[in-house]
């Protein structure tokens, strides 16, 4: 990359999985309140599930390639999130995967390819 500045890798992917896993895991009684304000109060259930289900491929993971990263992240959610939320959000991981395909990081223009293909991942 131009300048010495190096992209996200595969490995500061999952960090940043295994911090949102752990935050979203400790933030039971918040988010159902939330989600229980305009919805059925069980939002934090199936986010929950679909990142526990994630940590147990971490490790597999950091040694994969920035997309398939992505296409697991994806996989996993949408087999492991119930409901419509399982679908949106593992497609977008899946549209992610695409943007990626041949690339060993994440540099900014790609980071905002990858942003802008999982804004409209039906198109």
């Amino acid at each position: 990359m131009d300048g010495g500045v190096m992209g996200l890798s595969s490995i500061d992917i999952v960090n940043v999985l295994e911090s949102i896993a752990e935050k979203i895991n400790g933030e039971k009684d918040y988010i159902t309140e939330l989600d229980a304000i305009l919805g059925d109060g069980d939002h934090w259930v199936n986010m929950n599930k679909g990142y526990q289900a994630l940590i147990g491929k971490f490790e597999e993971m950091r040694q994969m390639s920035p997309a398939e990263v992505f296409k697991t992240i994806g996989m996993t959610l949408m087999s492991s999130i119930g409901g419509s939320s399982g679908v949106l959000y593992g497609s977008a991981f899946i549209q992610a995967h695409k943007v990626l395909t041949g690339n060993v990081d994440i540099d900014l223009q790609t980071g905002y390819s990858v942003m802008e293909a999982c804004h409209y991942p039906y198109s």
